[in-house]
């Protein structure tokens, strides 16, 4: 006979792991006729408590230490057949009966045995289930429950530490819509505990009016299908939340929805930025839409050389005849349009634009379905993305009108300049004109004033038609300076004498400068500088105006100090007051030009007077002598 250990058999039709535990599937069995002292050996040998008594592979009795007691104690023979001693009753289980333990435990008890012979349906021996393995299994039974517990509550615990620290609502409802479950998010949220939430019904907690918005998503949850939506609920705090809400389905083995798991996420702040975002959006697309001359775009290169527009208003149409959607599915249509002496300067700063990140700006021309030319301004931003494209957002102007006005004005200032030579060449020849008569009247007087038979009032009547006629002839020669100064350019080598003085009065430490001008004291190079140097220092007290004049040829050392001198005034001023001089002489015209004359103090008046008084030729020379004597000579006065 086997051994009394526990052989397992996978044909066996208890394999569950359990009755694997508590039952002996190759227990050790003798013959009906076998004697006491044959089974007892047996039941030694194989170290269990009994011993099965078979008929033709039938149960039909069961010998135990019970019976063995009995044995030794009424000093029956141990020859005598097995089955003559058995005192115990057989109880047996069916096979279909052992994957009740619970039951074959009660059996056991009832029935005060410890051992439960397994037969199958024709009463055929399958194994044996004993008292002392059922205990032992079930002792181990309880650890593994009571380890599974401890585990079931660690990962209880741990799942319920996840679910209270995610910023998200979790629930769970059961098939009549009430809770069974919130996280600590959720008892944040409406200001509840678990205790209080758990057991209620939806609305009872979210509200009638939130609950109406997501019922039809619930019931569709509950019919067994997933969802997934955003919703957005009323709130007494902020108006309105927004969250996106995931519903699934919890199916039993059966297949019926027991009830459903919520996931619910805030996206409250995302909602109103996106809502915030797309009013700008809306604002920025509005205002493209309706620029009346200009158009916004967004213009992307993607490596290594595609060129397209994600983005264009529309502006283009109202340009150049070509709707956006057209210009988006291919950038061509556009380009295409461009004048072909642009393109290729397009083309460059486009890419030293993308190259160097700096501002893309151009004027550009773009030929219209009707013929003609349409001109722009376009201007860009770059920026670099992380895929390594470069984005440009511009704005594009039509300067059409402008380039026009342009070419107009540029038409208008050639025909003011003809008008304006002509109108010099005009003066210039009335006043030639004038000054052969007038020079008559001033050479008759002059003679008739030399009559000694004149009276004093025939003198007196003489001098004002010499006086008048000098006005006259003061009055033609500024009109001919005007147009002299108009058709004359400043000296081209005045920056250069400049410099000269500036060279020497830095290497000689002087503090002033002198210029020179002949007696031809009415060139309007001449008024030009003086008066612009009267008023260059006007208001100093070290100015020294009054220099020292000489007429034509004469030496340094003859020059008078007045400054009442028919010759012209030497122009004596610090150095510093150089360059000012020379920006306001080159820009003179006819008011600045008087109003520099009639800018210098009243103790120069008599000087003021005769800066009007022209004649035809000048001689303009500069003086580069540096010596203390002209500095003192300078001076005087």
């Amino acid at each position: 006979m086997a051994s009394a250990d526990r052989i397992w058999r996978d044909s066996s039709p208890a394999s569950d792991p359990m009755l694997q535990q508590v039952m002996l599937v190759d227990p050790p069995t003798v013959a009906v006729h076998t004697s006491a002292a044959t089974a007892v050996t047996q039941m030694a040998q194989a170290q269990v408590g009994c011993i099965l008594i078979l008929d033709q592979q039938r149960a039909v009795g069961i010998f135990t230490e019970r019976d063995l007691v009995h044995l030794v104690a009424a000093q029956t023979s141990w020859e005598q057949p097995i089955s003559a001693l058995m005192v115990q009753p057989l109880i047996c289980c069916a096979t279909t009966e052992i994957l009740n333990l619970l039951m074959i435990v009660e059996r056991m008890q009832q029935h005060s045995v410890q051992y439960l012979p397994v037969v199958d349906a024709e009463e055929r021996l399958v194994g044996l289930i004993t008292q002392t393995l059922v205990l032992q299994a079930l002792a181990e039974e309880h650890n593994r429950c009571r380890q599974a517990e401890a585990e079931l509550r660690q990962q209880q615990e741990r799942l319920s530490l996840l679910t209270d620290a995610l910023p998200v609502y979790l629930s769970y409802l059961d098939a009549e819509q009430r809770y069974q479950f919130v996280n600590h998010t959720y008892e944040q949220r409406f200001g509840r505990s678990r205790d209080e939430i758990c057991g209620r019904p939806i609305w009872d907690v979210l509200g009638d009016a939130a609950y109406q918005v997501v019922r039809p998503q619930i019931e569709q949850a509950l019919a067994g299908t997933s969802v997934v939506y955003e919703a957005a609920q009323p709130d007494p705090q902020i108006g309105t939340r927004y969250t996106a809400v995931t519903l699934i389905p919890d199916r039993a083995a059966d297949g019926q929805v027991r009830g459903c798991c919520a996931l619910v996420t805030d996206i409250t702040d995302r909602k109103q930025a996106e809502l915030a975002l797309q009013e700008r959006e809306y604002l920025l697309r509005t205002l493209g839409d309706n620029l009346p001359k200009g158009l916004i775009y967004q213009f992307v290169h993607e490596p290594p050389d595609r060129y397209y527009f994600t983005y264009i208003s529309a502006g283009i149409e109202r340009l150049v005849g070509v709707k956006p959607e057209a210009v988006l599915q291919d950038p061509n249509v556009l380009h295409d349009l461009i004048v072909e002496a642009d393109r290729q300067q397009m083309a460059e700063l486009a890419e030293f634009s993308r190259q160097n990140l700096t501002l893309f700006e151009m004027q550009m021309r773009k030929r219209t379905p009707a013929g003609g030319i349409q001109w722009s301004q376009l201007r860009s931003a770059p920026r670099r993305l992380a895929n390594g494209r470069t984005v440009w957002d511009g704005i594009e102007l039509d300067i059409t009108e402008l380039k026009q006005f342009e070419a107009e004005l540029q038409q208008a200032k050639v025909a003011a300049e003809a008008a304006n030579r002509a109108k010099s060449i005009f003066l210039a020849n009335v006043t030639h004109e004038l000054r052969t008569p007038l020079n008559a009247i001033l050479g008759f007087s002059q003679l008739l004033a030399q009559d000694d038979s004149l009276t004093d009032t025939q003198r007196q009547h003489i001098a004002i038609i010499h006086r008048s006629g000098e006005e006259l002839l003061s009055l033609i020669n500024r009109i001919l300076d005007l147009s002299r100064l108009e058709s004359q350019p400043w000296p081209p080598n005045f920056d250069k004498v400049a410099s000269g003085f500036a060279a020497t009065t830095a290497s000689e430490s002087l503090e002033s400068l002198s210029v020179l001008f002949t007696e031809s004291f009415g060139h309007p190079y001449r008024d030009c500088i003086k008066p612009s140097g009267y008023a260059a220092v006007d208001g100093t007290s070290d100015s020294s105006l009054d220099a020292p004049c000489k007429p034509s040829g004469q030496p340094l050392d003859s020059l008078s100090a007045s400054p009442d001198s028919v010759a012209d005034a030497l122009l004596v001023m610090p150095l510093a007051w150089l360059e000012q001089l020379y920006r306001a002489a080159i820009q003179l015209d006819e008011k600045t030009l008087f109003a520099l004359i009639q800018s210098l103090p009243a103790e120069h008046a008599c000087l003021a007077q005769k800066l009007q008084l022209k004649v035809e030729e000048f001689e303009f020379e500069q003086i580069m002598q540096w010596s203390q004597q002209a500095i003192d000579q300078s001076s005087v006065g």
